[in-house]
């Protein structure tokens, strides 16, 4: 098990504590000042250090191409794992860890240049400057061959490793965004040039390449590098800015851990230790390992299920592989809404199984002998994600041209190419329930509809939502809830026992706030409460606070605070988990709408109520703030209503049916 130093302070606040501290040390990485300013090195001095280089063979040469980006620029992300590196103890005559450090307009350390590009080896807790490259942006195929090229020249090894550090978008967007190119950012394209294009790769494999970055954890990616590395280590999920451990790379080289196998045991026992005890608001992770050799044997089952699919899709069974989609685990949802329409490709397969149990198992065998470590504090969560257009309906042409890119399976190409054409065709089948009104169980806590069997068939899932009065006219909507059950002969019902979310600072004052479920699992419910923080200063951030409510915490906890996507400017998620602290002012966001009437005085459909969202009470941090749910203080009588989602993605709204709070 590593031991990380300074456990309980976050690598971010170890970044601000190095930026002062930069006179004096080089990156946090030894005693020396490389400050390009007053002290570059010369020509002589760099050629010096490539004939040093050369010398004996090491066991590991890993090698990391950081695009340090806004990830470094703002928050020295990139810097505190260089130190993270440089203090971890490792054997440095046993592996060399050679570094391509740019893409950030700023360096929070003295020793990597903002100008330009260079290749540095971290030698005896310090970082120095071996190389100048040609190429400059790192957002371009050509630089990443550069750089293992030099590596692997002039660091020889037993074993070559690839480190790929920054913001990731996964097998649609990329990997990398140079911050001085526009944030241009590597495809699986041309990461699949940059690698095979290296002359390592015509003697021998990489050994283990791995993502310290979002969402990279994909069968594409996989199925990309299978030719050209032995191992795959990546997440399926959002990673925390943070990233990975390194603090680890000690136990590698006491150990001889430099097997793909062993030194992922390494990256991931370390990365789930860490944020197991990661304190207050520890985020949600995943690191696979995966065994590419056996990426063929998945490719091949995965024709076959999809293949199958494919028949039942183009002879009228959508409703049918839609519901399994439906039914998928999603990755980088910041709130109810999925971006990426990156799903977990086991239970995928679990759920297309019911339908094509033969091809699924095949599948499902082949995925557990390729993801052969898996580090995770999630359900649902098995090591391998893939591309499934369904949530987000607006990118859903655009990337599938894109992903028809990368040339990866034909057959699965196709498959989601007809899949995507019913989903953004005509709608299949005319919802009429704008006049349904939901109907009071037996138990009081109840509330159903009744569908008839064509709503059954063109049924995706639904959400129940449940509102107050803010006045004569407007309505706030304190929760949204996923609880919801249909019953074989169409009853669609939930329910709700009077309880919604406040905030609760150090004092013990309740700020209630709007909630929306996000992820339901036998383990727990995840929910999103939308805050706007430091509302009374320039720095407004737009954020979702996470509270996980399992058996351990019926009331609710705090699981991670993560800023909005900002899908106009970046379509990559930041990877930066927000760190609230004292003094920062927490606004909760809350959903509003004014009832619209019709000519007669009747309430107009819901879809025809108007927004009136705004700011709940402002309080500021001071110590530990905790989510609760608990009774609403506010005893005014609710309304609820159903939110129906067809097949297609499209969304359909009951009547409300009002609720006396006194039954609760």
């Amino acid at each position: 098990m590593c031991t990380k130093p300074q456990k309980n302070a976050s690598k971010y606040a170890l970044a601000v504590m190095l930026a002062g501290m930069m006179t004096a040390y080089s990156a946090g990485c030894g005693n020396q000042v490389h400050n390009h300013n007053d002290t570059a090195q010369t020509e002589t001095e760099t050629e010096t250090a490539e004939e040093d280089a050369s010398g004996g063979q090491a066991k590991e040469t890993l090698m990391v191409y950081m695009v340090g980006s806004n990830l470094e620029s703002e928050a020295g992300a990139a810097t505190a794992d260089l130190q993270e590196m440089a203090l971890s103890g490792y054997d440095s005559d046993e592996m060399n860890i050679i570094v391509c450090a740019g893409g950030a307009q700023k360096w929070w350390n003295t020793s990597v240049s903002s100008d330009g590009l260079s290749v540095y080896e971290m030698k005896n807790r310090d970082l120095q400057n071996v190389s100048s490259m040609d190429s400059a942006n790192m957002g371009e195929a050509g630089t990443l061959t550069e750089f293992m090229d030099y590596a692997y020249e002039n660091y020889p090894a037993d074993h070559y490793g690839l480190i790929l550090w920054d913001h990731g978008g996964g097998a649609v967007i990329g990997y990398g965004a140079d911050e001085n190119y526009g944030y241009d950012m590597l495809s699986l394209t041309e990461l699949k040039e940059g690698i095979s294009n290296a002359e390592l790769e015509k003697d021998t494999k990489l050994e283990t390449v791995g993502f310290d970055a979002c969402l990279m954890g994909m069968t594409e990616v996989a199925d990309t590098l299978s030719p050209y590395a032995n191992y795959m280590i990546a997440s399926e999920e959002v990673e925390s800015g943070e990233g990975w451990d390194y603090s680890c790379l000690s136990d590698i080289t006491d150990e001889d851990a430099y097997s793909g196998q062993q030194m992922a045991e390494k990256f991931i026992s370390a990365y789930k230790t860490y944020y197991d005890n990661y304190g207050t608001y520890a985020p949600d992770y995943t690191l696979s390992c995966v065994d590419l050799s056996q990426m063929p044997d998945v490719m091949n089952n995965l024709e076959s299920l999809v293949t199958a699919a494919d028949r039942t899709l183009t002879n009228g069974g959508y409703n049918i592989i839609a519901k399994s989609r439906d039914s998928a685990k999603d990755f980088g949802m910041i709130s109810s809404d999925s971006f990426y329409d990156y799903v977990d490709l086991y239970t995928l397969t679990d759920d297309l199984g019911k339908n094509f149990p033969n091809e699924a198992k095949a599948l499902k065998a082949s995925l557990e002998k390729a993801v052969i470590l898996n580090g995770s504090n999630v359900s649902r969560a098995y090591g391998l994600s893939i591309y499934f257009p369904y949530s987000n309906k607006d990118y859903a042409n655009e990337w599938v041209e894109a992903y028809r890119q990368t040339g990866f399976c034909p057959n699965y190409v196709s498959f989601i190419t007809d899949f995507t054409a019913t989903l953004q065709g005509d709608a299949a089948y005319q919802w009429d329930i704008a006049e349904t009104v939901p109907e009071q169980g037996s138990e009081t806590s109840e509330y159903y509809i009744q569908l008839t069997e064509e709503e059954i068939q063109n049924f995706g899932h639904a959400n129940a939502s449940i509102w107050q009065p803010d006045d004569e006219d407007t309505y706030i909507c304190w929760l949204t809830s996923k609880n919801i059950a249909l019953s074989d002969d169409g009853r669609l019902s939930t329910d709700f026992d009077g309880r919604i979310f406040y905030l609760i600072d150090n004092q013990g004052y309740d700020h209630p706030c709007c909630a929306v479920e996000i992820e339901r699992t036998d383990d727990y419910v995840k929910y999103a409460i939308p805050v706007v923080i430091n509302i009374l200063s320039p720095d407004i951030t737009n954020a979702y606070i996470h509270v996980k409510v399992d058996d351990a915490h019926p009331e609710g906890e705090i699981c991670g605070v993560y800023s909005t996507l900002d899908t106009d400017s970046e379509l990559y998620p930041d990877k930066n988990i927000i760190k609230i602290e004292d003094g920062d002012d927490i606004t909760p966001f809350l959903f509003a709408r004014d009832i619209v009437f019709g000519d007669n005085q009747t309430v107009a459909p819901f879809e025809q109520w108007k927004p009136s969202s705004g700011a709940g009470e402002t309080f500021t941090v001071s110590g530990d703030f905790t989510a609760q749910l608990k009774e609403n203080e506010n005893k005014d009588n609710y309304i609820c209503l159903f939110n129906i989602t067809d097949t297609q993605g499209n969304e359909h709204f009951t009547n409300y049916l009002e609720m006396n709070a006194d039954s609760f």
